[in-house]
């Protein structure tokens, strides 16, 4: 498939793989969903110049799901591709890129919402600060803070030294990455009066959040 081809792909694709894969994961237990919304999609342009001529593009959104007991679920997906070769000058069938996979970060937590008196088409959720981290990279085990192993040990080790669809979080003096160190640096800089989320109700979406 031509690189631009797989960039509608990815941008449209993207929202149903993290619903689906979201709604599976979150929706154990009593609890039934009272939302579910999709954020904006962005993407991320990088290069290795002047070192090499290799050129990377990241896909990303979210989605925002609100449970009846009070719990949410934030997920965020990102689909990488690289050395990719498109836009203007480049005819359509000689565009490239090769697939680098995805990783899927899912954040859970309480919350609390209110609407606007003024405007019934907008909600805002706040979600607290989260509680349990689950993180899938492409050809790794899930890592759960919350259900912990050994063998998720071994594979945040391994992640931790990927530049591209890595964890994010450093070894300790002893060289090892606990469920605590994944949790604590999966939320680092989230505020500890939650963050607020402006949901547009006429059609479900929100603008990314980060911290």
């Amino acid at each position: 498939m031509k690189l631009k081809k797989l960039v509608v792909a990815a941008a449209c694709t993207a929202a149903a793989v993290i619903a689906a894969a979201s709604l599976a994961a979150c929706s154990g237990g009593s609890a039934t969903l009272t939302g579910e919304y999709l954020s904006n999609n962005e993407y991320s342009y990088t290069n290795m110049l002047p070192t090499y001529e290799y050129y990377f593009v990241t896909f990303s959104g979210q989605t925002l799901e609100t449970y009846s007991d009070g719990t949410y679920c934030l997920t965020t997906n990102e689909i990488m591709f690289s050395n990719v070769n498109f836009g203007q000058g480049v005819p359509t069938d000689q565009a490239t890129g090769n697939d680098r996979g995805q990783k899927v970060t899912k954040y859970y937590g309480t919350f609390t919402q209110e609407s606007d008196p003024d405007d019934e088409t907008l909600l805002f959720v706040t979600i607290n600060v989260p509680s349990r981290v689950v993180f899938a990279s492409s050809g790794y085990p899930t890592l759960d803070t919350a259900n912990w192993t050994e063998e998720m040990t071994q594979s945040a080790v391994d992640l931790a030294g990927q530049k591209q669809g890595g964890l994010g979080v450093a070894v300790n003096e002893e060289g090892v990455i606990t469920a605590e160190m994944v949790l604590e640096g999966k939320t680092k800089g989230f505020k500890a009066e939650g963050i607020e989320i402006m949901v547009t109700l006429n059609d479900g979406k929100f603008t990314q959040v980060s911290w």
